[in-house]
């Protein structure tokens, strides 16, 4: 049940960041927070969780927020592949979460703006890319150290 309230505080989260700061750079708010992509690095335990967060996650976040749910269950699909590769590789300590929180955020913002730029028939702009990640970095932090303290786990290694 706690899955379940994180999730639907992170959706929250995700709507109400952006609508909050009104300053932007080339239609990119500072504060992107992402706090659903964060949340699945925390919510992710197992094999059975895979599907039901895929589905949940994709539907819900990319008919708020991306509008495109083709899109959504790439994007969604990719990360939890990622999430479930380095949750079998290392165990969950704080510093190694937020590395994986850091890198799955820039490959979720990389494959957005990569496929976002195919479809608008515009040019990849790294500058942008940094410019996003840079000014969420801080945020992105913050809900990654309270999401670990509020689920304590055991080593990941241990559980596959």
């Amino acid at each position: 049940m706690k899955k379940y309230i994180v999730f639907l505080i992170s959706i929250i989260i995700d709507g109400l960041i952006p609508n909050i700061t009104l300053f932007n750079f080339n239609n990119i708010t500072y504060f992107t927070p992402l706090c659903t992509v964060v949340s699945l690095v925390f919510l992710y335990n197992d094999r059975k969780d895979f599907i039901k967060l895929w589905l949940m996650s994709s539907l819900i976040y990319g008919s708020l927020y991306i509008h495109n749910l083709f899109l959504s269950f790439i994007l969604f699909f990719v990360i939890l592949l990622v999430i479930k590769g380095l949750k079998r590789l290392f165990t969950d300590t704080l510093i190694i979460n937020l590395i994986e929180v850091i890198l799955v955020i820039c490959i979720y913002d990389f494959i957005f703006f990569s496929i976002h730029s195919l479809i608008v028939v515009n040019h990849f702009i790294w500058k942008n890319y940094f410019y996003k990640i840079l000014h969420s970095i801080i945020f992105i932090f913050i809900y990654g150290i309270i999401l670990f303290f509020v689920f304590p786990k055991k080593s990941s290694k241990l559980n596959y």
